[in-house]
């Protein structure tokens, strides 16, 4: 995927935040949803250790940071005013950089596509999808209602380059609706959620490039050498299936692109190119 600057890709995509920021190394995803769920509820300073951390659970294979989702008021036994904030665990770094072929003399062509921005809107509609464009979250400004640890994702990494919205956001629909009551249905991007009243669901397939625990269904169906782009010019009377497996001197190829010439008068001409990587055995 390539960077974006929408307001959830801080959270998608921050290696940089496992090398620097402390984590706690839970047993499993139910060991952390279990022992994190008398924090769910804060008042005064974060102080505790856990909302400076990451968490970690292995069975997922999931990064995750407390994030307040809610500030509400409410008057304790003496009548004074108390601000609590509302928290739940949400998964982080899932669309890490990966690197099909790490050869640094790799040719390698960069997908437009990111995952969709997933955020919170209010207690109503719950999680929904954002396509707003702008600069929100540029400024980096502390919010005191967040723990230091979604602070530190919000704000980022110190370097960063310029980015633009010339992105395709995409995410998996399963049609159900009925299922996401009382809140609004949003597109799903991966495996785990953990939705704004902290009710847990574990999908089976993810968006996720890297080999990660659990099932998805993404995947590499042929392995090509990307270190190589292969050229060919043939004749034909039509444009052949682009996604087939082309059979040349021995090797197979997949194509990236087959290129036709049209005229008014003579229509296709029977030339065409075609621009393509070898398979791996």
């Amino acid at each position: 995927y390539q960077d974006c600057n929408h307001q959830m890709w801080k959270f998608y995509s921050c290696p940089w935040a496992l090398k620097q920021m402390p984590i706690i190394r839970w047993a499993s995803f139910q060991a952390m949803v279990n022992g994190l769920e008398i924090y769910m509820k804060h008042k005064e300073a974060y102080q505790n250790s856990v909302y400076k951390s990451l968490h970690y659970c292995p069975d997922v294979d999931t990064y995750f940071v407390l994030s307040c989702y809610k500030i509400d008021s409410e008057r304790d036994d003496d009548g004074y005013w108390q601000k609590w904030h509302y928290l739940r665990p949400i998964p982080i770094n899932e669309f890490a950089p990966y690197m099909y072929d790490k050869r640094e003399d790799a040719d390698m062509t960069e997908i437009g596509i990111v995952p969709v921005c997933i955020d919170h809107t209010d207690e109503a509609h719950g999680d929904m999808m954002f396509l707003e464009c702008g600069t929100f979250g540029d400024e980096g400004n502390e919010d005191l209602n967040q723990p230091p640890s979604a602070n530190a994702l919000e704000e980022g990494e110190k370097e960063k380059k310029e980015e633009y919205f010339d992105k395709l956001y995409v995410g998996f629909w399963n049609g159900n609706a009925v299922g996401w009551h009382p809140f609004m249905p949003h597109p799903i991007i991966d495996k785990v959620e953990i939705r704004p009243n902290n009710v847990t669901r574990l999908y089976d397939y993810s968006m996720r490039l890297t080999n990660s625990n659990g099932s998805s269904q993404s995947g590499l169906v042929n392995r090509i050498d990307q270190s190589r782009k292969y050229t060919f010019q043939f004749l034909a009377d039509s444009i052949p299936d682009v996604r087939s497996i082309f059979l040349i001197h021995g090797k197979k190829y997949l194509a990236e692109k087959i290129t036709a010439t049209f005229s008014a008068e003579t229509g296709m001409s029977q030339l065409l190119k075609m621009d393509a990587y070898r398979m791996e055995k």
